[in-house]
């Protein structure tokens, strides 16, 4: 096989490969979601996205957020971490931020901390 010919095939392939990664990353993009994750934390404080805030201003400022994070992503998710033996203590105030947010048609989340 002559060089040039090796060379043609040598760039078909790389073009191949080229829009084969332009694909996927295009696919990929279109599933992409930004999710903002809430903390239940000890003595009724929360963990939001790298704020520790108290429950008496925690939904002011999760609204705050989200509208944030929703105008970059209509599809976000929130997700909301709880400790591993939550108790209805730890689940009620979240229950209250999810009924502030309905009208706002998030989905909502309540997933098992790993």
């Amino acid at each position: 096989m002559s060089s040039w010919r090796i060379y043609l095939l040598f760039l078909v392939i790389l073009g191949m490969g080229g829009f084969f990664y332009l694909f996927t990353q295009a696919l990929l993009q279109s599933y992409k979601t930004t999710i903002l994750r809430v903390e239940c934390l000890p003595q009724g404080r929360y963990w939001v996205q790298g704020d520790t805030v108290d429950f008496e201003g925690f939904a002011p400022k999760l609204r705050q957020k989200v509208e944030r994070y929703q105008d970059l992503n209509p599809n976000m998710q929130i997700h909301f971490y709880l400790p591993p033996k939550a108790t209805a203590q730890d689940i009620a105030p979240l229950i209250q931020v999810a009924n502030a947010f309905e009208q706002a048609e998030l989905q909502l989340y309540t997933l098992p901390r790993n």
